[in-house]
């Protein structure tokens, strides 16, 4: 999901504590919710268009069982199941023939940006 100290595609940069810190926000989360029956990270098929919006139910093709610090590789990982609707099994479809989808963090936090060997890059701050 995310690999921290790297400088992504989007020019972001995700510190070490920043991304510990929200995974273990995020887990707690995470298993409050199973708890009470309910999922609350979700993956959809496509980058949403409106980046404000929540995930679309209909949309949503897995649900995010786990997530942990893999401090061997220093990312961010996941684990979930998918879901058989008529969007997920195109996704599974697609990634039987070998065609793997990226991944796309949604979240909310703040940055700052700084400009670093001639390029501006985003730092995030908390997450």
């Amino acid at each position: 999901v995310a690999t921290a100290d790297v400088v992504n595609g989007n020019s972001r940069r995700d510190p070490l504590a920043v991304l510990i810190e929200a995974v273990h926000e995020a887990k707690s989360h995470l298993d409050e919710s199973f708890s009470q029956g309910r999922a609350i990270l979700l993956g959809e098929e496509d980058h949403p268009a409106d980046k404000k919006q929540g995930p679309k139910l209909t949309e949503t093709v897995i649900v995010w069982e786990d997530i942990w610090f893999d401090y061997d590789v220093n990312q961010v990982k996941t684990s979930g199941r998918m879901i058989e609707n008529s969007h997920g099994r195109d996704v599974i479809v697609t990634m039987d023939a070998g065609v793997l989808p990226g991944v796309s963090l949604r979240g909310y936090g703040e940055s700052k940006f700084i400009k670093e060997n001639g390029r501006t890059v985003e730092v995030v701050q908390w997450l």
